[in-house]
């Protein structure tokens, strides 16, 4: 079967690009065993995708966690201070692993974002809770949510960079997280990427 994967792109009223790719899984089903990723000997998450049988389209590749999330997460457990006081976005967060473990490294604001899909948004929230993270959705106290954003989406940006205004007193974030974000005809959606990189950073973001 074929699919055609997102464009997001400006000129393209329906949001996909006109390029068709075979559906493609991981290698190997599944990089993180049992949905459990240990931060240290204290503390793990637990983290699942989209159900393969959900109605998130399987040309965002959101309904796996892909190796890149682990190795990312692995890379902040190494150096777990890395997120102290911070405010962190990740964009194609899918199963969001990445943004949790920045949450319970004490990062000050986190906030996972991916393709406004319904569903896929709605799973986010449900990894925070499954993780006993109050949401802002749910607690004006929470630090955390998931939140739709379409890459150069400069309206959007704005909804996202009053969180960072609201919840640390500054605009934008000091930490963006791109995890195995780049695949297939996202070369086509760099101009839209860096445009969102570029507005959701602080002048000292990285």
């Amino acid at each position: 079967s074929t699919s055609t994967l997102p464009n997001d792109d400006s000129d393209s009223s329906d949001g996909y690009s006109d390029t068709e790719y075979p559906d493609i899984v991981p290698i190997f089903s599944g990089a993180l065993p049992y949905g459990i990723f240990k931060i240290n000997s204290t503390t793990s998450v637990q983290v699942a995708a989209s159900k393969q049988t959900s109605k998130v389209p399987n040309k965002l590749f959101a309904k796996d966690i892909w190796y890149g999330a682990v190795l990312m997460a692995e890379y902040f457990r190494d150096h777990p201070t890395i997120f102290a006081g911070k405010s962190v976005i990740e964009l194609a967060a899918a199963a969001a692993l990445p943004s949790i473990v920045a949450f319970k490294l004490d990062a000050r604001l986190v906030v996972a974002t991916d393709y406004p899909n319904e569903e896929l948004i709605t799973n986010i929230n449900k990894q925070f809770t499954m993780n006993n993270i109050e949401t802002i959705s749910t607690s004006s106290k929470a630090h955390a949510i998931a939140a739709p954003h379409l890459w150069g989406d400069i309206n959007n940006i704005d909804t996202l960079m009053s969180l960072t205004l609201k919840h640390t007193n500054r605009r934008g974030y000091d930490v963006l997280l791109l995890a195995e974000f780049l695949w297939w005809d996202t070369h086509s959606q760099h101009d839209n990427i860096l445009k969102s990189c570029d507005a959701l950073l602080n002048e000292n973001g990285v």
